[in-house]
């Protein structure tokens, strides 16, 4: 017998196997879907809530979870967006600025 799970979010009731757990909890695949996004530079979970969204230029968007953000991102101060390491720093300021 196939062990049975419901979905933390919508109480849908689905095989384990066709679950996703994060967490300890578990969520149908939409739910899942809905509520949670990869780390585009390490590729782990993070739900969306928690997530940045930064620009990294050139129509190359994504979120990114804390640890990335501060590894590699600078937050611009005009927009209050974070871009990648190869946006600008303003001439004889200490502020970030990005370059649109």
């Amino acid at each position: 017998m196939k062990e049975q799970m419901r979905c933390t979010n919508c109480g849908e009731i689905a095989d384990k196997k066709a679950m996703y757990e994060f967490d300890g909890k578990y969520y149908c695949r939409d739910c899942f879907d809905e509520l949670f996004v990869f780390c585009r530079d390490c590729g782990a979970v993070i739900p969306e809530l928690s997530a940045n969204f930064v620009n990294s230029g050139f129509n190359d968007e994504g979120y990114v979870c804390y640890e990335c953000l501060f590894e590699g991102y600078f937050h611009c101060t005009h927009c209050d967006d974070y871009f990648a390491n190869h946006h600008l720093w303003a001439e004889d300021s200490e502020y970030v600025i990005c370059t649109h």
